[in-house]
Protein backbone atom coordinates (compact mmCIF):
# COMPACT_ATOMS: atom_id res chain seq x y z
CA UNK A 1 0.00 0.00 0.00
CA UNK A 2 1.60 3.50 -1.03
CA UNK A 3 -0.15 5.57 1.19
CA UNK A 4 1.36 9.15 -1.34
CA UNK A 5 -0.56 7.16 -4.35
CA UNK A 6 -3.49 6.79 -2.63
CA UNK A 7 -3.37 10.71 -0.99
CA UNK A 8 -2.80 12.05 -4.64
CA UNK A 9 -6.01 10.13 -5.71
CA UNK A 10 -8.19 11.24 -2.54
CA UNK A 11 -7.23 14.91 -3.78
CA UNK A 12 -8.32 14.27 -6.75
CA UNK A 13 -11.40 12.72 -5.90
CA UNK A 14 -12.74 15.64 -3.95
CA UNK A 15 -11.11 18.24 -6.50
CA UNK A 16 -13.49 16.88 -8.92
CA UNK A 17 -16.29 16.55 -6.87
CA UNK A 18 -16.42 19.67 -4.48
CA UNK A 19 -16.47 22.72 -6.44
CA UNK A 20 -20.06 21.58 -8.17
CA UNK A 21 -21.37 20.19 -5.13
CA UNK A 22 -24.08 22.01 -3.39
CA UNK A 23 -25.80 21.39 -0.24
CA UNK A 24 -26.07 20.82 3.71
CA UNK A 25 -22.91 19.58 5.71
CA UNK A 26 -24.61 16.19 5.87
CA UNK A 27 -24.72 16.01 2.26
CA UNK A 28 -21.54 16.94 1.55
CA UNK A 29 -20.44 14.83 3.86
CA UNK A 30 -22.00 12.06 2.60
CA UNK A 31 -21.16 12.36 -1.06
CA UNK A 32 -17.79 12.67 0.08
CA UNK A 33 -17.98 9.76 1.56
CA UNK A 34 -19.39 7.63 -1.34
CA UNK A 35 -16.27 9.16 -3.06
CA UNK A 36 -14.03 7.46 -1.03
CA UNK A 37 -15.69 4.14 -0.82
CA UNK A 38 -15.97 4.07 -4.21
CA UNK A 39 -12.26 4.66 -4.68
CA UNK A 40 -11.14 2.50 -2.05
CA UNK A 41 -13.16 -0.46 -4.02
CA UNK A 42 -11.00 0.05 -6.78
CA UNK A 43 -8.23 -0.50 -4.74
CA UNK A 44 -9.88 -3.39 -3.35
CA UNK A 45 -10.87 -1.81 0.30
CA UNK A 46 -13.82 -2.48 2.58
CA UNK A 47 -15.09 1.35 3.28
CA UNK A 48 -16.95 1.90 6.69
CA UNK A 49 -18.68 5.09 7.38
CA UNK A 50 -22.31 6.11 9.19
CA UNK A 51 -25.87 4.68 8.66
CA UNK A 52 -26.53 8.24 8.57
CA UNK A 53 -24.26 9.14 5.30
CA UNK A 54 -25.25 6.05 3.90
CA UNK A 55 -22.62 3.38 5.34
CA UNK A 56 -22.94 0.25 6.09
CA UNK A 57 -22.02 1.66 10.03
CA UNK A 58 -19.24 3.86 11.86
CA UNK A 59 -16.49 1.97 13.31
CA UNK A 60 -14.30 4.04 15.62
CA UNK A 61 -13.77 7.13 12.84
CA UNK A 62 -16.09 8.76 10.63
CA UNK A 63 -14.39 6.89 7.32
CA UNK A 64 -12.19 4.27 7.25
CA UNK A 65 -10.66 1.64 4.63
CA UNK A 66 -10.07 -1.70 5.98
CA UNK A 67 -8.14 -4.47 3.93
CA UNK A 68 -8.88 -7.91 4.56
CA UNK A 69 -6.95 -11.57 4.38
CA UNK A 70 -8.81 -13.07 1.52
CA UNK A 71 -8.96 -16.40 2.89
CA UNK A 72 -9.39 -15.82 6.51
CA UNK A 73 -11.65 -12.45 6.05
CA UNK A 74 -9.46 -11.03 8.86
CA UNK A 75 -8.48 -7.32 9.45
CA UNK A 76 -5.02 -6.88 7.44
CA UNK A 77 -4.69 -3.32 8.05
CA UNK A 78 -6.54 0.56 7.84
CA UNK A 79 -4.84 1.80 5.10
CA UNK A 80 -7.03 4.87 5.35
CA UNK A 81 -8.77 6.60 8.20
CA UNK A 82 -10.85 9.79 8.15
CA UNK A 83 -12.87 12.27 10.41
CA UNK A 84 -14.82 15.44 8.99
CA UNK A 85 -15.23 18.03 11.17
CA UNK A 86 -17.57 20.81 9.87
CA UNK A 87 -17.33 22.96 12.99
CA UNK A 88 -14.44 24.18 14.83
CA UNK A 89 -15.98 23.55 18.14
CA UNK A 90 -14.77 19.79 17.97
CA UNK A 91 -12.06 19.99 15.38
CA UNK A 92 -9.05 19.07 18.04
CA UNK A 93 -11.13 15.78 19.45
CA UNK A 94 -11.66 14.99 15.96
CA UNK A 95 -8.39 15.18 15.01
CA UNK A 96 -6.80 13.16 18.14
CA UNK A 97 -8.67 10.30 17.04
CA UNK A 98 -6.34 10.25 13.94
CA UNK A 99 -3.76 10.73 15.60
CA UNK A 100 -3.71 7.39 17.55
CA UNK A 101 -5.02 5.57 14.55
CA UNK A 102 -2.78 2.91 13.21
CA UNK A 103 -2.94 3.89 9.82
CA UNK A 104 -0.64 4.87 7.36
CA UNK A 105 -2.70 7.78 5.48
CA UNK A 106 -4.96 9.91 7.84
CA UNK A 107 -7.41 12.25 6.25
CA UNK A 108 -9.33 15.50 7.96
CA UNK A 109 -11.72 17.10 6.43
CA UNK A 110 -12.55 20.18 7.44
CA UNK A 111 -14.24 23.79 5.87
CA UNK A 112 -13.36 27.31 6.58
CA UNK A 113 -14.35 30.99 5.31
CA UNK A 114 -10.75 32.22 4.02
CA UNK A 115 -7.50 30.61 2.88
CA UNK A 116 -5.98 31.93 6.09
CA UNK A 117 -8.09 30.26 8.63
CA UNK A 118 -8.14 27.32 6.73
CA UNK A 119 -3.98 27.77 7.00
CA UNK A 120 -4.32 28.42 10.38
CA UNK A 121 -5.99 25.61 10.96
CA UNK A 122 -4.11 23.47 9.76
CA UNK A 123 -0.64 24.54 11.04
CA UNK A 124 -2.76 23.76 14.89
CA UNK A 125 -3.55 20.46 13.53
CA UNK A 126 -0.05 19.65 12.18
CA UNK A 127 1.46 20.57 15.29
CA UNK A 128 -0.78 18.64 17.31
CA UNK A 129 0.85 15.56 15.06
CA UNK A 130 4.28 16.37 15.34
CA UNK A 131 4.09 16.52 19.22
CA UNK A 132 2.45 12.85 19.15
CA UNK A 133 4.49 10.21 19.87
CA UNK A 134 2.54 7.05 18.17
CA UNK A 135 2.69 5.75 14.79
CA UNK A 136 3.72 8.03 12.72
CA UNK A 137 1.70 8.67 9.21
CA UNK A 138 1.42 10.68 6.29
CA UNK A 139 -1.65 13.17 6.94
CA UNK A 140 -3.50 15.12 4.52
CA UNK A 141 -5.87 17.82 5.46
CA UNK A 142 -8.99 18.47 2.54
CA UNK A 143 -10.74 22.36 3.16
CA UNK A 144 -13.26 23.61 1.81
CA UNK A 145 -12.73 27.35 1.51
CA UNK A 146 -16.41 28.78 1.02
CA UNK A 147 -15.96 32.56 1.80
CA UNK A 148 -15.02 35.08 -1.31
CA UNK A 149 -16.78 34.96 -5.00
CA UNK A 150 -14.92 32.06 -5.54
CA UNK A 151 -15.22 28.61 -3.22
CA UNK A 152 -12.93 26.07 -3.46
CA UNK A 153 -11.35 22.98 -1.99
CA UNK A 154 -7.73 23.56 -0.70
CA UNK A 155 -4.87 20.58 0.70
CA UNK A 156 -1.99 20.53 2.75
CA UNK A 157 -0.32 17.43 3.38
CA UNK A 158 2.57 16.37 5.84
CA UNK A 159 4.46 13.57 7.33
CA UNK A 160 4.50 12.74 10.92
CA UNK A 161 7.78 10.28 11.81
CA UNK A 162 7.79 10.76 15.47
CA UNK A 163 9.39 7.06 16.91
CA UNK A 164 7.71 6.45 20.78
CA UNK A 165 9.64 7.40 23.26
CA UNK A 166 12.13 4.63 24.83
Amino acid sequence: MDPTLHEREIRSTIAGLWPSFRGSDRDWTRATFEALRDLGSRFGYESRYSAKCGGSGEWLWDFLWCERDPRSGHIVSLPLVAESEWAKATLRHDFEKLLVADAPLKLIILQKLTDEQLKTAVAELRSYSLSYRGTPGLYLAAGWVYGGGAPHPSFESWRSNNAPAT
